[in-house]
């Protein structure tokens, strides 16, 4: 009896050292998980947050029930009137292509959406155009002399390093560059001669002379183009009603899309080339088509093939809105009257939940 009692406790003595021990040492880092397990075609079909601004960014607007495709709508204050707008890659700050009254000519800023001071990133002593962002912190713009008339104005397209202010002259034009873009491996423009003839070119980013792509049309909207080749601008009818026509980056044109009777311009693409939203007057038509106020409409890019498919109006509050830009993560940035109808242009950046 003695001598089991004596085993049972140098076994209980024994498992005691041993859990002692393993108490002491270091566990095994579990391998990591891998995002959704055995699920990525989740993770590839998951839909975007929305990531909301902070109130420095902006003064929230009230909503309109009838913008269902909108949410948070904010306005963006660039001081001073805006012409156009385009987001950076990462959807913390825009580039804004505005008026300001202590300057006699349109600048290119940029404008932090967490509060920070807004920066010019055209040159003194210049107007500029805003084109497209071509990475991360690099923007194609385009610049004349604010001293000489628009009509015959040389200017210079460069690529624009924000963060060093680092600037390279990509291409020149002798004529006036209505408006451009780029989809990193070329920069695409459309220019307007002093015979007010219009013609779309492009030329390599790496720089070289412009090849033009497309004749003119009155009048012919800056191009917007998509990773996968797309590309969309308002071309003018006989009616001097402008469509929306879409193509490719070679320079094929498809039929316009047009409702008829209306003014559709400003027309951009997202990034990914299934999305296209647009200025039109629509909504409010006239006797003149170039009359009457705008509204921003969107729809599938993919419909665009055919003549006449409708497009989803996603705007309703103020009297006139135009040129909206695309943005990351479910956003949409344009360019309103909603804060002071009647008045000068302002920014408004929302949730866009895209039809």
């Amino acid at each position: 009896m003695t001598r089991r009692i004596s085993t049972d406790s140098a076994t209980l003595l024994a498992g005691a050292t041993a859990l002692a021990l393993s108490a002491c040492m270091p566990r095994p880092q579990p391998a990591p998980l891998e995002p959704m397990g055995l699920l990525p075609g989740l993770v590839t079909k998951a839909q975007p947050e929305w990531i909301p601004f902070q109130v420095a960014a902006g003064a929230p607007l009230p909503a309109d029930p009838r913008e269902v495709r909108l949410g948070e709508p904010r306005a963006v204050d660039v001081g001073g009137e805006a012409r156009r707008v385009v987001w950076s890659p990462d959807g913390q700050s825009l580039v804004v292509e505005v008026k300001r009254s202590d300057e006699p000519c349109e600048a290119a800023w940029q404008v932090p959406l967490g509060g920070e001071a807004a920066r010019r990133i055209s040159g003194p002593g210049t107007r500029a155009r805003v084109g497209a962002f071509v990475g991360a912190e690099r923007i194609v713009i385009g610049e004349a002399p604010c001293s000489e008339p628009i009509a015959t104005a040389k200017w210079t397209i460069l690529e624009v390093d924000t963060s060093a202010n680092r600037r390279r002259a990509i291409s020149r034009s002798d004529d006036e560059l209505v408006g451009l873009t780029s989809d990193g491996a070329f920069t695409y423009f459309t220019s307007r001669n002093a015979a007010r003839k219009y013609k779309l070119a492009r030329v390599p980013l790496a720089g070289g002379i412009p090849i033009d792509i497309g004749e003119a049309c009155q009048p012919l909207d800056g191009p917007s183009v998509s990773s996968n080749d797309k590309m969309v601008f308002g071309c003018g009818d006989k009616d001097r009603a402008a469509q929306v026509r879409i193509g490719t980056s070679e320079g094929g044109v498809s039929t316009g899309w047009s409702s008829g009777g209306s003014n559709d311009v400003d027309a951009v693409l997202s990034a990914d080339g299934a999305t296209v939203a647009f200025a039109s007057t629509r909504a409010k038509r006239q006797s003149n088509a170039m009359e009457g106020a705008f509204q921003i409409y969107a729809g599938r890019a993919s419909s665009m093939e055919l003549h006449g498919t409708p497009a989803e109006r996603v705007t309703f509050a103020g009297d006139n809105n135009r040129a909206p830009a695309l943005g990351p993560n479910g956003r949409i940035a344009y360019l309103s009257d909603r804060a002071a109808p009647g008045g000068p242009l302002g920014v408004v950046v929302a949730r866009f939940d895209a039809p």
